[in-house]
């Protein structure tokens, strides 16, 4: 996929991921499995302003369902494959909040 267009599409995920509606949330959890699987695709979302602390800020906030709970976990799996996501998801951890010390909240 060309890089303009992947932006956009990540842009699009980052609206489905905070929006209201558990469908669209779904939809983009969905999507990010399918593209996490891609190391160039992890690197991309990681770099995204807010992405993966969407995903952290969904499973704290909002009480999502335990598929949706397990999608989110399995992309979060998926990113640790990449290693500056993975070094960074390791101080997250240590530091006992991932949310916090990634990027903006939702």
């Amino acid at each position: 996929m060309k890089a303009p267009d992947f932006d956009w599409f990540l842009g699009w995920l980052g609206q489905r991921l905070r929006s209201t509606s558990e469908e669209h949330v779904q939809a983009a959890v969905g999507a990010l499995q399918n593209l996490l699987v891609v190391d160039e695709y992890r690197t991309k979302f990681f770099e995204t302003p807010d992405g993966v602390s969407c995903l952290v800020e969904i499973l704290r906030n909002r009480q999502p369902n335990f598929q949706l709970q397990y999608q989110i976990i399995f992309n979060l799996w998926l990113l640790s494959f990449n290693k500056t996501a993975a070094q960074s998801l390791n101080k997250c951890v240590r530091a006992g909040d991932a949310a916090a010390s990634l990027d903006t909240p939702c």
